[in-house]
Parts: C-alpha cells; sequence; structure tokens
C-alpha cells in the first residue's frame, strides 16, 4: 500500500508541475493580448476560472481513483473469510432441522463451484475423517469373522491401502433459490484385477449427518443383502440401528429396494444390485 501511495503521489507532482507551466505560458499570452478594455479583462477571467475548475475536477477525479483502488483492495485482495458477530442474534446460526435439510437436500440438484470452507462449517480433516469410519464399518460388515471379504481381501489390507478424498460444493435449487452445503468424501481401493473398491458419500458441511453413501464392492454385494447395511449411517444420523427391523424391502430386476422411517419422519432409502454396489439416501 505503502508503494502504491508513493506512486501516486509522484504522479500528482509530475501533472501538478505541467499543469503549472501550461497556465504560466498560457497566463503570459493572454496578458499580452489583453488591451485595457474591461470586456476584454473580464473575459479572460471568466476563462481563467473555467479552465482552473476543470483542472480542481480533474485532479479531484483522480484522487478518488485512487482512494477508491485502495478500499478495493483492502476489501477484496484476501483469501479467507471475517468472523461477524450478531449479539442480537442468539441461534440464528444454529443448522436448521435434519427434516428441512432433508428437504432442502431433496430439491437441490445443481452443483456450484468448489469453494472454501466458513468459520462454521466442518473442515476437510473432518470429513475424510468421517468417510474412513463409514468405510470401515462398511468394510466390516461385509467381511467374515475372520476380517475377510468375500473376495478374499483382506479388510486391515484394504484400510491401509485405499485414498481419501473431499471437496465442499453449494448444491442450488434454481427455481427457488435454495442452496445447501455439502461434502463430498470418497475412500476407494485399487483391487486385484482392475477392480475399484470405494464408499462415496455425502455429508452436512456443518453436522455429522450423511445424506448418501454409495459402496461399491461387486461381487461382495450379495443378493439378499442384510439390514446391517443401514448401521453406519444410522449410526452418524444418531439413530437407533434396532428400528433397521421395520424396514421394507421390495424385489426388484436386479437387486432390492428398502425404505426405513426414521424418528422424525425422514425416509432412508437403500438399492441394492446385485453383484456391483448398494446406494443409500436420505429423502
Amino acid at each position: 500500500m505503502k508503494r502504491l501511495m508513493n506512486k501516486l503521489a509522484g504522479s500528482f507532482k509530475l501533472l501538478w508541475t505541467r499543469l503549472r507551466k501550461i497556465v504560466r505560458i498560457l497566463y503570459k499570452r493572454a496578458r499580452a493580448r489583453i488591451d485595457t478594455d474591461r470586456s476584454s479583462r473580464s473575459r479572460f477571467a471568466y476563462l481563467g476560472l473555467s479552465f482552473g475548475t476543470v483542472v480542481v475536477a480533474f485532479l479531484l477525479v483522480l484522487l478518488n481513483m485512487g482512494v477508491f483502488s485502495i478500499a478495493e483492495r483492502t476489501l477484496y485482495d484476501k483469501e479467507r473469510y471475517e468472523n461477524v458477530e450478531i449479539l442480537s442474534a442468539e441461534g440464528i446460526a444454529d443448522p436448521l432441522s435434519r427434516a428441512m435439510r432433508v428437504e432442502i437436500y431433496r430439491t437441490c440438484t445443481v452443483e456450484g463451484e468448489k469453494r472454501a470452507t466458513l468459520p462454521d462449517e466442518r473442515s476437510r480433516d473432518d470429513a475424510i475423517e468421517q468417510v474412513y469410519a463409514l468405510w470401515e464399518q462398511t468394510l466390516r460388515l461385509y467381511a467374515d469373522e475372520k476380517g475377510t471379504l468375500k473376495t478374499g481381501e483382506s479388510v486391515d489390507r484394504v484400510l491401509r491401502g485405499s485414498k481419501y478424498t473431499a471437496h465442499l460444493s453449494d448444491f442450488y435449487n434454481e427455481e427457488t433459490g435454495a442452496k445447501i452445503a455439502i461434502w463430498g468424501a470418497q475412500a476407494y481401493y485399487n483391487a486385484s484385477g482392475g477392480r475399484v473398491y470405494c464408499l462415496s458419500a455425502e455429508l452436512d458441511s456443518r453436522t455429522t449427518d450423511v445424506y448418501s453413501i454409495t459402496v461399491s464392492l461387486y461381487e461382495n454385494i450379495t443378493e439378499n443383502p442384510s439390514l446391517d447395511d443401514f448401521t453406519p449411517m444410522l449410526t452418524a444420523l444418531k439413530e437407533s440401528t434396532s428400528i433397521a427391523n421395520t424396514a421394507i424391502v421390495t424385489q426388484t430386476g436386479s437387486g432390492t429396494e428398502t425404505v426405513l422411517t426414521l424418528s422424525d419422519g425422514s425416509k432412508l432409502y437403500r438399492t441394492t444390485q446385485t453383484g456391483l454396489q448398494t446406494y443409500l439416501t436420505l429423502g
């Protein structure tokens, strides 16, 4: 900022010097031509005032441009967010109820650009930590007593070799303008035969709620999936795992569809494609 002010000061000084030279030259020429006639003197006086007014206005415009440039740099040249505390707005920043957030999630289908987190949002490390926990719980549900999957992989080896990603985006409803911030997180493992085992999850940006989980484990996904599939997501939603027993299961051509009603009336849906993947979502 100091360098910018010095540069502006130097520009003003150079401009003022040139203007003074021009004014002196014009003044000498005008004085040489002025006769004793009163009307001539008045005319030149008005011309001088007009010229001076234009010069002053021009200098003020330059000054305003410099001030606005400094203010713009101060306001926008920052790669961070600032906390603003509203003392009279107690509770205004609290998350909406889960039922309301699920409704917004259901209607917001347009994904925006990846962005940085706000001060009251969960960090990327939090999102990755949660997707790791979901991945571990899910793998152990599909493993036998020795911790081995049906396809022969050790759960511990899969966990050690897995990689994790997470990015935060806003999802929009183009008609209503509503939006919801969601962490898109994934755990994946390069299995033998070129296959990729993975768990993709959509996580709330401010709570531990999970909006959806997609698990791709191929042959480990059997024709008659266990209701234990709901356990990781029910745990994240702080629901009793025993309510899985109330699920309604429907057979489909490629697997099953299951509907589970949560304590707040929200629905948890599971779609299972035998030999490929399982998809759970709130709706």
